[in-house]
């Protein structure tokens, strides 16, 4: 076999090892990651608040933008109304659940 032939074998070889890491090994690792993360933002006790963050404005009037903004917070899946304050730029969540269905260190 020539030299050129030998070459084709050895990166054909590594792009097949490179592949297999890539596909047996590393997005299986990233993905599982991904639903840890997911799971720790619905959790008020580890929840990430710089996603929140994106959501800050001075303007009340957004809806859009609060609805966003009650989407990316923890419990997300408990029902919930909000009443706004805009004097205090506050805003107030109300959760449709009872107190014993939810976790005591979660309130």
């Amino acid at each position: 076999m020539s030299r050129k032939n030998w070459l084709i074998v050895v990166l054909l070889l590594i792009g097949i090892g490179g592949m297999t890491a890539l596909e047996g090994y590393i997005k299986p690792k990233a993905n599982e990651q991904a639903v840890q993360y997911e799971a720790e933002q619905n959790d008020p006790l580890t929840h990430d608040i710089r996603n929140s963050l994106n959501f800050a404005s001075p303007y009340m009037g957004n809806a859009g933008n609060l609805i966003n903004l009650n989407a990316s917070l923890p419990m997300r899946d408990i029902e919930r109304t909000f009443q706004l304050y805009p004097e205090e730029l506050t805003a107030e969540l109300r959760f449709k659940s009872r107190v014993g269905d939810l976790k005591e260190d979660k309130l």
